[in-house]
């Protein structure tokens, strides 16, 4: 399938400019040069927001710094929750962390603000390839034909499912063939009233929800340049509608109001739903939850008119006032390295976006979920995940008509014209 990539998403940035938000680069050790070249001890700080993913993290710093004994990186870990506020406060007030971990619904309002550093240079300089990287993903962070970030993984999305629950209901598991058809068939011979138990749970989430029934079906979310809905077009139509049938019309699903309150990895855990969709970034956690791990397996999505999942990937900036350019570079070469890449692979951090490099986290997992290799495996057909300049508002609109099409309180067509004249109106100022 060809791969979408639309530029961008924006919010505002309370933030003056670049100017008025240097970065203070972290702790420094005594005699730091401020040209930041020098054989002095130096201290990078390094801002992410999974802590799943920080004890092999630490092993790629662990490595650079072994290499580069006189640069120290600095890792702090944040939740997610609070992540994204806490780098907007040291943006504003000139600590912006020397390296940050990017997502692309942020990255747009950094980029086009001038926070972070332009990397042409170590392109030029031969620093970085990101020819090594899977396509898209770097796409994700350029602007204005400048790259921002280099990639630092990537994810699919795959069917978590309770083997335990399928065996006892003798329903087949799930084949790397399997279909729309197959997983319905799956989901209604799993759904059982008198113990509670549901087939799936359809929830109301972009990424691991809908975004992929409709990719499946040869729909989309934007148009190609991103500036309309694709809710206007009849396969993202049947495909949403495919979606809410799950819930309204199989009964196959817990109703929306239960999921509101309930999330599906929840539901999963405690064997109350037999199947979810969620991302290969869920395997650490699974492999450390005792339930999930002893009944649980992954599969690929099922095939609708095509194969599809949702592909994203995270990505490494550079403050662009960062106080330490050559140290902070340094290591932004190294982890733009196969090296680098190899020990996130290793060390089961995430599947790299450096291409091949995903067998090392497959083999992280395979002994808790045998069909770990499914998320890889779905590379092949992945669709970058949609984004514009607005995509936090976009999406926010679709989840609440998608929210009242799940709970039947619209029709699908009738949210589905919502969101077409809503996603609209919100990028009528980029016609």
């Amino acid at each position: 399938m060809k791969k979408k990539v639309i530029l961008g998403s924006m919010l505002s940035l309370f933030c003056l400019g670049a100017a008025a938000c240097g970065s203070s680069g972290g702790d420094s050790g005594s005699n730091t040069n401020d040209s930041g070249g020098s054989s002095d001890n130096v201290t990078i700080s390094y801002a992410s927001w999974d802590t799943d993913q920080a004890v092999g993290l630490q092993k790629v710093i662990d490595k650079f710094e072994a290499d580069n004994p006189n640069i120290t990186v600095k890792m702090e870990t944040t939740p997610w929750e609070q992540y994204w506020t806490k780098l907007e406060a040291a943006t504003t007030g000139g600590n912006m962390p020397d390296i940050i971990t990017m997502h692309l619904n942020e990255s747009y309002k950094y980029m086009s603000n001038g926070m972070l550093m332009d990397l042409q240079e170590m392109v030029d300089a031969g620093d970085i390839d990101f020819d090594n990287f899977t396509d898209g993903i770097a796409d994700l962070y350029s602007y204005e034909d400048k790259n921002y970030a280099v990639p630092k993984d990537v994810t699919t999305i795959g069917v978590w499912y309770n083997k335990t629950l399928f065996e006892e209901a003798g329903v087949p598991l799930p084949t790397a063939d399997w279909t729309w058809e197959d997983f319905s068939a799956a989901a209604a011979a799993l759904t059982n009233e008198e113990t509670g138990v549901f087939g799936y749970a359809a929830t109301n989430a972009p990424e691991t929800g809908y975004y992929d029934w409709i990719y499946q079906n040869e729909g989309s979310i934007f148009t190609d340049d991103g500036l309309a809905s694709g809710f206007s077009e009849q396969n993202t139509i049947d495909a949403f509608q495919h979606y809410v049938d799950f819930t309204l019309t199989d009964k196959v699903s817990p109703a929306m109001e239960v999921l509101r309150e309930t999330d599906q990895v929840n539901l999963l855990g405690s064997g109350k739903v037999a199947m979810i969709t969620h991302g290969s970034w869920m395997a650490s956690g699974f492999a450390e939850n005792e339930y999930i791990a002893e009944n649980c397996d992954v599969a690929v999505l099922p095939q609708g008119e095509v194969q599809a999942t949702v592909t994203n990937g995270l990505a490494w900036s550079i403050a662009a006032d960062t106080e330490h350019p050559e140290e902070a570079k340094k290591f932004m070469a190294f982890l733009a390295s196969e090296e680098a890449n190899q020990i996130q692979s290793d060390e089961g951090v995430s599947i790299p976006a450096y291409k091949g490099l995903g067998e090392g986290w497959v083999n992280k997992f395979v002994d808790v979920f045998p069909g770990i290799g499914a998320f890889d495996d779905m590379l092949e057909y992945g669709v970058i995940r949609p984004f514009n300049q607005e995509t936090l508002k976009c999406e926010s609109l679709m989840d609440e008509e998608v929210d009242k099409a799940l709970a039947g309180t619209v029709t699908v067509e009738e949210a589905s014209e919502n969101i077409v004249n809503g996603v609209n109106d919100i990028m009528a100022a980029y016609q």
